[in-house]
This record gives structure tokens, sequence and C-alpha cells, in this order.
């Protein structure tokens, strides 16, 4: 029993505002800054505990990048459906450049929204939430939606296999639930140490990265932290799917949220004065990468290079390595940075999507696949199976993400919190009171939730996304 996704897999990875004074709201000029290739004059800011109060900006942009997870993975993965389509170098920028960031972003902001909970909750009750939140849907998608069942041995021993490979992880896609998971058991006692000890060592260096040198360490730190991890990991094996020296590499990422969330606000702060200079930056840093990536030798950013006979250390895989973790970095800087200053709004839309996220994470590759099998049947273009595949994707989860919703008992096989409580809020059952009218409602939502899944898991193994 496997995944197809496995192959795709393989495939893809061959393949003037003013910046603003934190402290007291004075416009400092950014033109100068920018004229000159500095970055601007900003006064120091005090470290302030963070509060509990909710960042929208987060849980908009945790919305935003798995909402563009369905776009880049329909589109990455029908690009093998049409080989004899040059695909046009703009989008190929576009995705490469984005794939370099976009995961990196979710595992910041897990490790922020872990910030948060841990400040309520003690070891033992932040794991057993994790386990709940995060094991059950690994495993129930493992086994159920993705086969599992078939061969339960082979998909457990698989399961618990540090790296099994592409082609050998039987939980496809939700690997980052999984390294999530992971990464949450391996920091849960440094989360524990800071919670006790809020003024330890990594708080206080934390602080430190986001004063020194007006921003400037807050750039360099924790790219140069992330380049030392490649450089020692990355030449031994190419990066797969969060595996190899992409486990590290996203390991730092978490932690880097969680201790930005330490300095209190002061880490938005510093960013949002230094949009303007980030962007200013961060995109010809994208075409620079770029080039380097398809120009120079081949596996300079996958990494793995021993396997072809290369050095494992040498000035081109080192000028790669730390020019690849400072793209990455300043990436998360930059989005991060406009998202506290455009995104930190409430809405009345934002709760809902953001309890869609994992559902629709979950159930996503049952219609992406199913859609590629049709789009490749009626001969469409990238452009028209792109264009047409993703409002179809988007809506399926979304439905599906409603039917789940309503059922007492599924609901925490998909990343939703509550059970018979929570789906009693909804309609249809705020229509009555009756126990007799309720329970039929219930067992209404399961069956019909039910049969809906038995339809995505047949057209899976009907087109080719999971075998058994």
């Amino acid at each position: 029993m496997k995944s197809s996704t496995s192959s795709c897999s393989e495939r893809f990875r061959a393949s003037t505002s003013p910046f603003i004074d934190i402290r007291s709201s004075r416009p400092l000029s950014v033109q100068p800054a920018l004229n000159s290739g500095t970055l601007p004059v900003l006064p120091t800011p005090a470290p302030t505990q963070g509060g509990s109060v909710r960042r929208h900006d987060l849980d908009w942009l945790r919305v935003i990048l798995f909402g563009l997870l369905i776009w880049f993975h329909l589109g990455v993965f029908t690009f093998w459906l049409f080989p004899d389509e040059e695909v046009p170098l703009g989008v190929l920028f576009v995705v490469d450049v984005m794939h370099q960031w976009r995961l990196a972003a979710l595992f910041l902001i897990s490790g922020m929204g872990t910030a948060f909970a841990f400040r309520r909750r003690d070891v033992k009750t932040f794991l057993n939430e994790r386990l709940v939140r995060l094991g059950a849907p690994l495993l129930f998608a493992t086994f159920v939606l993705l086969g599992g069942l078939f061969a339960p041995l082979e998909t457990l021993w698989l399961i618990l296999v540090p790296f099994p490979g592409s082609e050998g992880m039987p939980y496809a896609h939700l690997w980052f639930l999984r390294n999530l998971l992971i990464y949450s058991v391996i920091l849960a006692p440094l989360f524990a140490h800071v919670r006790t000890n809020p003024e330890s060592a990594p708080v206080r260096a934390a602080r430190w990265t986001v004063d020194a040198g007006r921003g400037l360490a807050l750039i360099i730190v924790p790219a140069l932290l992330l380049a030392a991890s490649a450089l020692l990991t990355k030449p031994w094996h190419y990066g797969e799917v969060g595996m190899w020296w992409e486990f590290p590499h996203y390991l730092l990422f978490t932690l880097f949220g969680y201790l930005a969330i330490q300095t209190g606000s002061v880490w938005f702060q510093r960013i949002e004065a230094l949009r303007w200079w980030l962007l200013a930056t961060t995109l010809p840093l994208s075409v620079l990468w770029f080039s380097v990536k398809y120009d120079g030798p081949g596996g300079l950013m996958e990494g793995g290079w021993v396997m072809w006979g290369r050095d494992p250390f040498s000035a081109a895989t080192t000028v790669a390595t730390v020019l690849q973790a400072f793209h990455a970095w300043m990436w998360c800087l930059l989005v991060f940075a406009w998202g506290a200053r455009l995104l930190n709004r409430k809405s009345r839309a934002l709760a809902w999507l953001n309890e869609a996220v994992y559902p629709t994470y979950i159930m996503h590759f049952h219609l992406t696949f199913p859609w590629m099998f049709v789009a490749a049947i009626l001969g469409m273009s990238w452009w028209t199976s792109t264009a047409l595949g993703t409002p179809f994707v988007v809506v399926g989860v979304l439905a599906c993400f409603v039917l789940f919703r309503r059922t007492a008992y599924l609901r925490p096989l998909v990343g939703l919190r509550g059970g018979r409580a929570e789906a009693e809020k909804l309609w249809p059952f705020t229509t009555t009171d009756d126990p007799g009218a309720r329970i039929l409602l219930h067992l209404t939502a399961h069956a019909v939730t039910g049969a809906a899944l038995l339809v995505l898991m047949i057209l899976a193994v009907l087109t080719g996304f999971v075998e058994i």
C-alpha cells in the first residue's frame, strides 16, 4: 500500500511609506534607507512581556498559506500531466520561490501558536492535546483515507520509521502533522523551562536578536543558524518533504516562532517597521537564488550532493546553502511584516475559515487527484486545469468541512475541537430541542459524512492516488 503522491513529489523535487517608531509612532523616513541600501534607523524597543491577545494576522496568514497549498499542489502535480506543454518561466519562478518559504512560514506560525497555548497549560496537558489534535487526524488519514488498513503492520512501521522516504511514507501530505507532533515532543522541555523562567537565556537571546543592530541581528542571526544546520546535514541526502536536512530546518522555524512570541509584541513591531526594506531586498534576492538554482551545479539547493560523488563541503555548496537560508528567512520576515501591517483585523469569516484549515488540508488530495484524472481525460491544458481545478477543490474541501463540523464523533479525526456540544451549536441542531429529533439529526449527519468519505476514498483508488 502506498500513495501515488510520492511520484509527484519526486518530479517536483527534480523540478514610499514611512517606517514607524515603535515606541512613539513618529514617522521615520524610509527613502534614505532604501537609497543607501542600509537598514532604517530605528530606536531600540523596550522589551515587553507578551500578553495573550490574539493576533488576527497570524490567523489570516494561516488561512492564506493553507489556501495557497491547494493551488500549489494542484499546479505542481499537474505539471507532469502535460509533458509537452512548456511551463512559463514566470510560473516556475513563482512556484519555486513560494516553495522556499511557504512551509517554513507555517511552521513559524505553529511555533507562535504553541507559545500562546503553552501559557495556559503544563507539559502533560500540552502533549495530551497535541496527541489528540495532531495524532488523531494523522492516524485516521493514514489508516482510513490513505488505505493503511489494508497493510496495518507495514503502515504502522513506516509511521514509526524516522525518515521512510517519499516513496515509503504512508501518511502522504500529512507529514506536516507528523513533524509538528514530533517537534512538540522535542521542544516541550524547553517550553516548560521558559514558562517557569520567563527571563531565561533563550528569551534573553531572542530579545537581543530583535533589538541588536536596529533589526540587523533579526535578519542575520536566525538565517545563520538555518545555514549552519543545513551545512551540517544537507550534503548527505536531498530534502524529502520534511525529512533529512529539512527536518531540523523546519524544527528551527518552529522554535523561532515560539521565541518570537516570548519577546512580546516587539518582534512584530520590529518587522513591521522593516517592511519596506524587506520588500526592496527580498525580491532581488529571489532572482539571485533562482539563477543559482538553475544555472549552478545541480543539487546545490536540494542537497545530497555527496550521493553524486561531490565533496560534502565546498565554496559553491557553502555559498548556495547560506543564500538559501537567507532567502527563506527573509521571505518569512517579509510575509509576516506585511501581515502585521495589513491583516491584524477581526473578521466574521476569519473564525470560520481558521476552523476549516485542518479538515480542508487533510481532505484536499482526495479532490485534487480525481480532478487531475478528469483534466487528463479531457485533454485540458495546464492553465485550464489549474484555473478550473482550484475552485473545484476549494469548494469540495469546504463542503467536507461543513459536513465534518456537524458530526459529533468524527470532528477530532479531522482536527476539529469539541464533540457533540460543539456540533449542536450549528444548524440544523439549533432548530429543535427535542432529544429524539437531535439523535436523528446526529445519525443523519454521520451517515451523510460517511457516505461522502466513502465516495472520495473510492475515487482515490480509481484515480491511482491510493493503491491497495
